[in-house]
């Protein structure tokens, strides 16, 4: 999706890099929907992250003593 938003939208990524070189010229329209866009792609890598420190997680404690013990009751 990233690379979506960079290719529909390149002076936007432009500049979000180099804020100096580039001078953007967007409707609100645009400003909205790339901050919509960019706000779906964060929320979306929060996700992802979240799912992977919970697998993480459930590898150590499935390990731990207490879960060995209350395993088999």
């Amino acid at each position: 999706m990233g690379i979506w938003i960079a290719y529909v939208y390149p002076n936007a990524v432009l500049k979000i890099v180099q804020p100096s070189k580039v001078t953007v010229i967007f409707s609100d329209d645009d400003l909205k929907r790339v901050k919509l866009l960019v706000g779906v792609v964060i929320s979306s890598a929060l996700i992802l992250l979240l799912l992977l420190v919970g697998v993480v997680v459930k590898t150590f404690v499935i390990k731990t003593y207490l879960f060995m013990q209350y395993q088999s009751a």
